[in-house]
């Protein structure tokens, strides 16, 4: 996705969580990541990267699936698929990145 991965103490490199607010904020800034996290109807990331990838994801944050965040294994999975649920991040970002723009152009 072109982000840094940050090392945290702990980690066990047996899966990672894709925080969808801190993805936003590392792409696109942190105005960004406030607009986003001001949305009505928030992300909704899980059901989206199924519907796209096939891969079904557990909720990266608790069980609280409102809180637009996956947790990804990283030991069983492909690359492929690995890939795929970068691509849908990315693009969800993006388009929700050119709606940001066109309502800040219109203020």
């Amino acid at each position: 996705m072109g982000i840094a991965v940050p090392e945290l103490p702990g980690d066990c490199e047996y899966y990672t969580i894709l925080d969808f607010y801190e993805i936003a904020r590392a792409t696109h800034g942190d105005q960004f990541e406030a607009w986003v996290y001001k949305l009505p109807d928030k992300p909704r990331l899980l059901f989206r990267l199924a519907e796209e990838t096939g891969v079904v994801l557990l909720p990266g944050k608790g069980f609280e699936v409102e809180h637009p965040s996956a947790r990804v294994s990283l030991a069983n999975l492909t690359m492929f698929q690995y890939k795929l649920i970068g691509q849908s991040v990315k693009r969800m970002l993006n388009e929700l990145y050119q709606q940001y723009l066109k309502e800040c152009s219109v203020k």
